[in-house]
């Protein structure tokens, strides 16, 4: 690693940390509105936590194993969420699989459907396995070509993090994934961006607060 590499993986991390505490403009600001429908597509490789982060969103529950997605898009029914007087109703969506042919057969049609959308990808395969890496990258430009209101989380952040927890590797992690990102695509387009441990309720809990910012 070069002598400035942290320094650019550092000022990557705090940039994309600025954007995300600003929520994720779900909400629109006329005076009085308490209710809002929103019909949100979780895309992203398989093996990324799309199933998992829906059904946290549905009902609380964390899965402690990986069940992979069938290869069929499951409907998932509509789920209210409410905070500080406010509802957000996440109108019915379906959970697709993330393989090559569910992306042919159904992403398309299935982005235009949806008001936004959250990409999952792996951050431990996007940085230690290339093919993940394109691949992932060629479904981020795909998605991005829609011009739907993306935000992107970068799971599985607890391989690097280790049992202790470790916040430096975590930002090492984070650095590394930006610049891999910001190499291929321009980094307005991802400024919604985190890292998440799809392990920790609290860290669950902070996504689903900033869907009412």
């Amino acid at each position: 690693m070069g002598k400035y590499d942290w320094f650019l993986y550092g000022f990557f991390g705090i940039i994309i940390g600025l954007f995300s505490r600003k929520g994720y403009g779900f909400w629109k600001k006329e005076d009085g509105d308490k209710v809002f429908k929103k019909k949100l597509g979780v895309l992203g490789p398989s093996g990324s936590g799309k199933t998992h982060f829906l059904r946290y969103l549905k009902d609380g529950s964390i899965s402690t194993k990986y069940v992979p997605t069938p290869l069929m898009k499951e409907e998932i029914k509509s789920i209210e969420l409410i905070k500080n007087g406010k509802t957000l109703i996440l109108e019915r969506t379906e959970d697709l699989p993330g393989d090559d042919i569910s992306i042919e057969l159904y992403y398309g049609e299935f982005i235009k459907s949806c008001s936004h959308i959250f990409f999952l990808f792996n951050c431990n395969d996007f940085i230690r396995e290339s093919n993940y890496r394109n691949h992932t990258i060629g479904m981020i430009k795909f998605v991005l070509k829609r011009n739907k209101p993306i935000v992107f989380l970068g799971t599985h952040i607890d391989v690097f993090q280790g049992i202790n927890g470790n916040e430096s590797e975590r930002k090492n992690a984070q650095g590394k994934i930006i610049k891999y990102l910001s190499d291929k695509i321009p980094v307005d387009k991802f400024k919604h961006f985190e890292v998440i441990n799809m392990k920790q309720i609290n860290e669950l809990e902070i996504i689903k607060e900033n869907l009412f910012k």
